[in-house]
């Protein structure tokens, strides 16, 4: 669905702006996505 890029993209902007580790970002990202994913469901 296209709403799904947009909310993932807001989710993990301020995880960005916020953490510099790449570890933390990647599992905030992967979390988000699967979350954002769950919701369509």
């Amino acid at each position: 669905p296209m709403g799904l890029g947009s909310k993932v993209r807001l989710e993990v902007q301020q995880p960005l702006e916020n953490k510099g580790n790449l570890d933390e970002l990647i599992t905030q990202i992967e979390a988000s996505v699967v979350s954002g994913i769950n919701s369509f469901k």
